[in-house]
């Protein structure tokens, strides 16, 4: 089942639908993770976005990070990715303080 799932994770070689279909998701699911970010105000719609794509990117990550050592060839961390998600569960906050943004600067 992980080599499976490393198939469908990583590029697949021989053109695996499964692993063109997870790809495909993930683009999209990254395209549509921007959206919430070109607007200064929240709204419901844009935390429901956040929240279902940064659920998907964990899961990536979790998958990803479940068969690092058959690429790798041993089990590790990916540090960037992991810090990339860390604020999803509200370890670092929502970003920069108030004072930092861009209208309590102006």
């Amino acid at each position: 089942m992980r080599r499976k799932i490393f198939e469908i994770v990583e590029q697949s070689k021989d053109e695996d639908r499964w692993s063109l279909a997870y790809d495909i998701f993930m683009l999209i699911a990254i395209t549509v993770s921007i959206i919430p970010l070109m607007f200064v105000e929240d709204n419901t719609a844009f935390v429901l976005i956040e929240q279902v794509t940064v659920t998907f990117f964990i899961i990536d990550y979790l998958l990803r990070w479940l068969t690092a050592d058959m690429r790798l060839g041993k089990k590790g961390w990916a540090i960037i990715d992991f810090l990339s998600i860390l604020p999803a569960f509200n370890i670092l906050g929502k970003g920069f303080p108030d004072s930092c943004s861009p209208s309590a600067i102006l």
